[in-house]
């Protein structure tokens, strides 16, 4: 019989990628996940909510890449800048993309739960990050989903049990 040869190098490979990232370009994602932070919990939203550098409601998402098989996956928060600042659109913009009802200039019964399952397109980025030693993907824009974009959930990902509308 043959050697058994399995290589495990997790270094980036020649395409931009490596075991735990995907090259630059165009995916459909899944929100699999709102990750809670207790030790940054926001003070008067509570978990899942936590608290920006700048003070700001925030929220952790973790988006599945469906292209992926339900193996990888890539954090973003989304943080709910007050209006009139800078990036305040951006969040506007991600909240309509997943779907969330915004009316006469207001988030109408929004729980972060409600995000689960949501499908979008993301032009992802591969850099490696200050300090860092291995590249990472971040997102660069997110988009609307196309009608071929399937939802994809592993039956793992957990589901926070937040039922609570959020204030705003």
């Amino acid at each position: 019989m043959g050697e058994f040869i399995f290589q495990c190098d997790e270094q980036a490979d020649t395409n931009g990628g490596s075991k735990f990232t995907v090259p630059a370009g165009e995916y459909a994602l899944t929100v699999w996940e709102v990750i809670p932070d207790e030790e940054h919990a926001h003070a008067k939203l509570g978990a899942p909510w936590r608290t920006s550098k700048n003070g700001d409601p925030q929220l952790n998402i973790k988006f599945g890449i469906n292209e992926q098989g339900g193996k990888l996956w890539i954090f973003n928060p989304l943080t709910f800048i007050p209006k009139g600042q800078p990036g305040h659109g951006i969040i506007v913009h991600a909240l309509k993309t997943l779907g969330a009802v915004i009316k006469d200039g207001q988030l109408i019964n929004f729980k972060p739960s409600d995000l689960l399952g949501r499908v979008c397109r993301a032009e992802l980025t591969l850099a490696i990050p200050d300090g860092g030693k291995y590249p990472k993907n971040k997102i660069k824009t997110l988009d609307y989903a196309k009608p071929e974009d399937k939802p994809e959930m592993p039956a793992e990902v957990a589901q926070p049990a937040d039922t609570d509308d959020v204030p705003f």
